[in-house]
């Protein structure tokens, strides 16, 4: 019988969705609708889901109470979160141990210690369970030219801390499990070995609910009529994300349009440094920090915005920017690689990180109504053909009993 069981014991609170959380949340929304399925979860992860309505039909195995939430993004609050995560998360296998084994199929939310290490233990003492393993975002090597990390000597440390740490999860996912979920195309290559061939590493790529943003479109069409925000930034306050890069770019919109406004929506370890230097640019009355928002309120926005910027450095993809497009919003964002494959259409490639481009494809793309027009339609129909999750849940699916008969 296919089943599953899904890991996660990462989760730092119970509100606010990063892009890994959004795949967890819509494969086992949509995956349980057909198929017997359970959550091996932190109490964090179980209050997540409850609220985006994702446990209906799903048995719930809780492997720890809600902590005191994080306030505070330090390298040492991390660390023993993850340390006390991984050795809670583990622990639960010997209490949830005969209902575990039931399960044809597990799946490990994210590469982390918390969710890999007890998925490898399930898959190490019950070979016969097809072990799936979320592997989305790899660390930067503390030597690369893109490392985001560079930004100070105590980010330099988490990043090396990152990535040596992230080895361990590498060298796991590489020799024993079965089937490897990445965000984008060229990361297939890092887990094709002599066991698993390139259509056991599935691309997932992420999907956007375009339930609302059909009902919009079929009165409305998209223009940049009567717009509070010239643009919108929504994603993890984070510096893989490019937002202090982001603040640089605005200052030189507003140097040429001085009444441009910036949405920001978003939470993060970088909000105290985004509110110092929109302060020193002297930007306060062009940005808006909305903090982590959702459903009626996110959407508002995305109708009062021109369009959608993604100034990640360094990214597997990104979901948040799609979600922006589903309405209608255009964007700019620099020509990562994995954007290549991930935004084919519907964003305007800067060169990175040429940040007097960027501001200028904003200023061009925010402005011209022919160039908004065309990657409007672009961004529409990109979403529509790829980007469903109602699709592109069942497609993964498919792929996964395809490799595993």
């Amino acid at each position: 019988m296919n089943n599953f069981l899904f890991i996660s014991n990462n989760t730092l609170t119970d509100f606010g969705l990063s892009g890994g959380d959004r795949i967890l949340c819509e494969l086992i929304r949509n995956w349980s609708k057909q198929y017997p399925t359970a959550l091996l979860g932190t109490n964090e992860c179980i209050n997540q889901l409850n609220h985006y309505k994702a446990l209906k039909d799903v048995k719930c195995l809780s492997t720890a109470p809600s902590k005191k939430t994080i306030k505070s993004f330090t390298n040492k609050n991390y660390f023993f979160h993850a340390l006390n995560r991984t050795t809670i998360g583990t622990l639960a296998l010997f209490k949830y141990w005969s209902q575990i084994t039931k399960y044809k199929y597990i799946y490990s939310a994210s590469d982390f210690y918390p969710d890999t290490l007890p998925a490898f233990f399930i898959k190490l003492f019950h070979p016969k369970t097809i072990w799936i393993a979320g592997f989305y975002l790899f660390a930067p090597k503390p030597w690369q030219k893109d490392n985001p990390y560079k930004t100070s000597f105590s980010r330099y440390l988490t990043c090396v801390f990152y990535w040596f740490t992230q080895l361990f999860s590498y060298f796991l996912v590489y020799n024993f499990a079965d089937i490897v979920f990445v965000t984008s195309v060229p990361d297939i290559k890092h887990f094709i070995s002599h066991k698993r061939t390139a259509k056991k590493v599935i691309v997932i790529r992420g999907g956007v609910d375009l339930t609302e943003s059909r009902k919009f479109l079929k009165k409305h069409i998209p223009t940049l009529e009567n717009k509070k925000y010239r643009a919108v930034f929504m994603g993890r306050l984070h510096h893989q994300k490019g937002v202090l890069i982001l603040i640089d770019i605005w200052k030189k919109v507003c140097n040429q349009k001085p009444s441009s406004q910036l949405a920001l929506i978003g939470d993060g370890q970088l909000l105290h440094d985004i509110k110092k230097k929109i302060k020193i640019l002297g930007l306060k009355k062009n940005i808006t920090l909305f903090g982590f928002i959702d459903g009626i309120e996110k959407f508002k926005i995305f109708k009062n915005s021109s369009i959608v910027v993604h100034p990640a450095t360094y990214d597997s993809g990104g979901m948040a920017s799609a979600e922006a497009m589903a309405w209608g919003l255009p964007g700019v964002s620099f020509d990562l690689e994995a954007l290549k494959t991930y935004y084919p259409k519907g964003l305007i490639k800067t060169k990175c990180f040429d940040i007097n481009q960027f501001a200028s494809n904003i200023i061009k793309l925010s402005s011209d109504k022919k160039l908004f027009s065309k990657y409007s339609r672009e961004a529409i129909n990109l979403m529509e053909e790829q980007w469903s999750w109602d699709s592109r849940s069942l497609e993964i699916i498919k792929q996964i009993f395809k490799t595993t008969k």
